[in-house]
């Protein structure tokens, strides 16, 4: 069974309500005090079986002037859309407004009902059916097809029912993940709370994950319903209720939405393209409030240019500030009104939901925007990352940003990886990152390492653990490893051993560096194992302790020496010597003490409580009273 939702639009009292429920035999308005005073006054529903494989969920809105937000809230998810004029009166006020709402809110098919049609001579049809083709010109109803109807005589109702029936109104692809507008929240008695709207995209059924959004708090579903029957599921184009569990209506308002988890972002801050109304775009004014008007919800927000603002030239990107966060996808189409009186000022798309939203950013927000309007996933994509500078993105937050799916993203970043138009330092992380944050980080290595040489010009380079606590509040040490890498295979840093230097520098000792060094191995090869301390070595070597502590530290990299504590230094090969012994030892004696060791190998008991406490420490040996044991 092929279900889709067709909006009504239109003027007040022409006839959209009378031909709904001419068409399916219900009234959709809903209200005591709509049916009191014969308007409609919020949005109203109703359900009818076009054919036995069609099912058409109408949704009613009000034609009012001064309940244009009630139609908003309702006029989003339409698989197309029923514009009524009243062939007695033309076109009026709200039919322009509604009809450019339509076109603002991206709504690709419709057709035309020329209702009262028994009020009208022949000669006045034929003068309207004129008006329109001037009027719906170059838009979505400009070729759309003008039915001429009456509620009250019957005329004309079954030709507009076999055009339902048919091909014109095709249902929608259930692709992307699933979203409904809560555009309605009540209370039944013995269920409990129920939301409902149109599915936007995707499907769901009662087992599905879902999010409350902008709240981001996980539902529990009870169950579904679509056009008053139990639905196993339901897809986009379809209007569907769903009853909740533990939660009360009170926490929800219109405008919320069900969506997938991680699936849209909630934000106060966007870049949109702004699409003015040309009757209207005097009224657009920099930073002055308007309502924005997103899906069923509603917030204020300000216009805050990013460049010149001149909305009476036409389109243009800007930034759009917001009193209320709102859940949005990328792509998503918005309403903006205000003045006084209150008018439908433009449409606007959202373009993008994250990075640096501000005026400071200007130069880059409008070098971007108009990429990621541009279509084309790789180009998107890479707009994207930049503007996400050093914190990057992840190729699963690419959806709700780009309105991409999994393949299509994974396709697309494939190939920017593979051009290095885009960087992954981790792929553990899958974090992706522009070249030119790449940069800006190695930029700053460069720097440090001009300073790390300049202190330590003995030293081959700098480990990568001098880069992590460089940066260690902003990059974890995986993407500083990445970039390290992406730095040696541009060229930008060099490598000997595992220590990382500038490409010109040479590191290593003087000449009077490497003879001091070979003069303190000497000594600490004959004096080994009773090596005497630092300043007692320097004493005996002539020298200041300071260039010594370096010489041996620097010894200590190149894996020639071990700093014992403080003041005592050994060649690594005396202590393996030194473990050989005590591995000999115990395996006669099992454990050894400070006293046995000392005497075992001619030590001072300065000497030989440090070792042994270095041994405890490298997990060589451990302590059990005043006796060690080896570990192995």
């Amino acid at each position: 069974m092929q279900q889709i939702t067709l909006g009504t639009a239109g003027h007040i009292d022409h006839g959209k309500s009378a031909l709904i429920q001419h068409l399916t035999g219900t009234d959709p308005d809903r209200l005591k005090e709509e049916k009191a005073r014969g308007i409609t006054l919020d949005l109203g529903f109703a359900h009818y079986q076009a054919s036995e494989t069609r099912r058409i969920s109408f949704v009613d809105v009000p034609g009012h002037e001064g309940l244009v937000h009630n139609m908003l809230a309702g006029a989003q998810g339409f698989s197309g859309v029923l514009l009524c004029i009243a062939a007695d009166e033309g076109p009026m006020p709200q039919t322009i407004e509604h009809f450019n709402l339509c076109r603002l809110l991206g709504i690709q098919r419709g057709l035309v009902v020329l209702t009262k049609v028994d009020l009208a001579e022949r000669d006045l049809l034929d003068l309207l059916r004129l008006e329109l083709a001037e009027l719906f010109a170059g838009s979505f109803l400009e070729k759309a097809p003008v039915f001429e109807v009456s509620a009250k005589t019957g005329q004309g109702i079954e030709a507009l029912k076999e055009a339902l029936a048919g091909p014109l109104f095709d249902p929608q692809e259930p692709s992307g993940p699933f979203r409904l507008p809560i555009d309605r929240a009540f209370s039944l008695k013995g269920f409990g709370t129920v939301v409902s709207g149109t599915v936007l995209s995707g499907q769901a059924d009662k087992n599905s994950a879902l999010w409350l959004y902008p709240e981001e708090k996980a539902v529990k579903l009870r169950g579904i319903q679509s056009a008053s029957e139990e639905a196993a599921s339901v897809r986009a184009g379809m209007r569907a209720a769903f009853n909740l569990a533990a939660l009360a209506k009170e926490e929800i308002q219109r405008g919320f939405q069900l969506a997938e988890p991680h699936s849209l972002i909630v934000t106060q801050r966007l870049g949109i393209w702004l699409e003015p109304l040309a009757q209207e775009a005097e009224r657009i004014k920099p930073r002055r409030w308007v309502k924005v008007f997103a899906h069923a919800a509603q917030a204020m927000g300000q216009l805050i240019p990013i460049d010149s603002f001149e909305p009476s030239t036409g389109p243009l990107y800007c930034l759009l500030k917001l009193d209320r966060p709102l859940a949005l996808r990328f792509g998503d189409r918005l309403i903006l009104r205000g003045g006084s009186p209150e008018r439908s000022l433009g449409g606007a798309l959202s373009l993008a939901l994250t990075g640096p939203l501000n005026r400071r950013s200007r130069a880059l927000l409008g070098e971007l925007l108009p990429q990621l309007h541009q279509p084309g996933a790789e180009g998107q994509i890479e707009a994207l990352v930049r503007l996400a500078g050093l914190g990057g993105l992840k190729t699963d937050q690419l959806g709700p940003r780009l309105g991409l799916g999994h393949k299509a993203s994974e396709r697309a970043v494939a190939a920017l990886l593979a051009r290095q138009a885009l960087l992954q330092p981790d792929k553990s992380e899958a974090l992706l990152i522009a070249p030119r944050e790449a940069r800006r980080v190695v930029d700053f290595f460069i720097r440090a390492l001009q300073s790390y040489h300049k202190n330590h010009p003995e030293a081959l380079g700098a480990p990568a653990e001098y880069f992590f606590g460089k940066v260690g509040r902003i990059l974890p040490p995986g993407r500083v490893t990445g970039l390290l890498a992406w730095a040696l295979r541009q060229n930008l840093l060099a490598k000997t051993d595992n220590f990382y230097h500038l490409g010109h520098f040479k590191g290593g000792l003087s000449k009077a560096q490497q003879s001091l060094l070979d003069r303190a191995l000497n000594q600490l090869a004959e004096t080994a194992p009773a090596v005497p301390g630092l300043f007692h070595l320097a004493e005996a070597l002539q020298v200041e302790r300071e260039p010594l502590f370096k010489t041996l530290k620097y010894a200590e990299k190149q894996g020639h020496t071990v700093q014992i504590d403080e003041d005592l230094f050994y060649r690594t090969a005396d202590l393996e010597t030194l473990k050989e012994i005590l591995r000999s030892h115990m395996a006669q004696s099992k454990s050894i003490t400070v006293i046995q060791f000392k005497e075992l190998v001619g030590l001072s008991r300065k000497n030989a409580i440090a070792l042994l406490e270095f041994f405890d420490q490298q997990r060589f040996t451990f302590r059990t009273g005043d006796q060690r044991v080896l570990r192995e």
